[in-house]
C-alpha cells in the first residue's frame, strides 16, 4: 500500500457543508441528491474524490487538479473552479497547516466570501 502524502486530508473525516459555495447546488429531485457543480449533474463529491486519490497517491495539488480535469472534463469553470470549490471549504486552522508547503487560498482570506457564481470566476480569472 503506497503511504499517503502528508498534505492529503480525509474529506470523510469531514462533512462538508457546500452552501456558501456559489459554484455548488442542490438540486431537489435528483437521483443521488448530491450536491453539483451549477448547472450540471456532476456531483460534487466526485470530483473532489478523485483529487483526494491524486493527491493520496503523492501528486502535488496542481498536478492533482490537472489530473482530475482529465478524468472530469465537463467540469465546469475547469480548474479553476476546482481549485475555488477546495478553497471554498478550507477551515483557516487547516489553511495554516499546510502554509509551509502549500499554497492555500480561501475566498473568505482573500476577501471573496459571498461572491456568487459569473463574478467569482471572474475574480478567479483575474488573478
Amino acid at each position: 500500500m503506497m503511504e499517503k502524502s502528508p498534505s492529503y486530508v480525509s474529506m470523510e473525516a469531514k462533512a462538508i457543508d457546500w452552501s456558501g459555495c456559489p459554484l455548488i447546488e442542490s438540486v431537489p429531485g435528483l437521483p443521488s441528491g448530491d450536491p453539483v457543480f451549477v448547472g450540471s449533474r456532476l456531483p460534487v463529491s466526485a470530483v473532489v474524490e478523485n483529487y483526494q486519490d491524486f493527491l493520496g497517491e503523492g501528486m502535488t495539488p496542481d498536478e492533482a487538479i490537472a489530473e482530475t480535469l482529465e478524468t472530469y472534463p465537463s467540469t465546469p469553470g475547469g480548474a479553476n473552479a476546482i481549485r475555488a470549490d477546495l478553497d471554498e471549504d478550507v477551515p483557516h486552522q487547516l489553511r495554516i497547516a499546510l502554509a509551509p508547503r502549500h499554497d492555500v487560498t480561501t475566498t473568505p482570506y482573500i476577501g471573496w466570501a459571498g461572491v456568487k457564481n459569473g463574478a467569482l470566476l471572474k475574480l478567479i480569472e483575474q488573478d
